[in-house]
């Protein structure tokens, strides 16, 4: 027996979001230069997508009428990318309305805790071959059973902010043996 599974997804999102109560900033000294550019705003992007393949092939021998034994190995590509983008400006309007403002003021916005302007991209890419093997008997007073399995998890990317540093974790192999 042979098969082949293939995911894809895809997030895409951006969000204006309008901070006027983030005004005062442009009072304390040295941030003067942003009283124009009233009231804050911020863009913030995020772009992610996935992709799977998987195969599987399985071999299976019946020796007799109550012993079988199994072989199988199935194959396992992962891809994760992230890109995140923040972006400061002004708004014309209560809600919406973004306007960039000139770049070499964004970093002085970063004060608001957003993070600082830019762009980040990560990527991950994990491949595993997984075999699998088992014996089995039909008889019902019979207890052998004999199975073992490895996989693998790909693990991910997890965020707090589109150019905040991204938490990344990675599962290793995942191991059943039962007997």
């Amino acid at each position: 027996m042979a098969g082949v599974y293939f995911q894809t997804d895809k997030l895409d999102e951006s969000i204006d979001i309008n901070a006027p109560f983030a005004n005062f900033i442009a009072t304390i000294p040295g941030f003067g230069g942003l009283a124009p550019y009233l009231p804050l705003s911020f863009k913030s992007g995020v772009l992610a997508g996935r992709k799977h393949l998987f195969d599987l092939w399985i071999v299976r021998w019946n020796v007799t009428d109550d012993l079988r034994f199994n072989a199988g190995l199935r194959g396992k590509r992962v891809t994760k990318d992230f890109v995140g983008t923040l972006h400061y400006g002004t708004s014309s309007q209560l809600y919406g309305g973004f306007t960039p403002i000139p770049a070499a003021l964004e970093p002085l916005w970063a004060v608001t805790g957003e993070g600082l302007p830019g762009t980040q991209n990560v990527s991950q890419r994990y491949h595993a071959l997984m075999p699998s093997a088992g014996a089995v008997s039909a008889e019902p007073c019979d207890d052998a059973v004999l199975h073992l399995q490895q996989g693998i998890q790909g693990g991910g990317i997890q965020r707090l902010g589109p150019t905040s540093a991204p938490r990344i974790w990675s599962s290793g192999p995942e191991q059943c043996q039962r007997g």
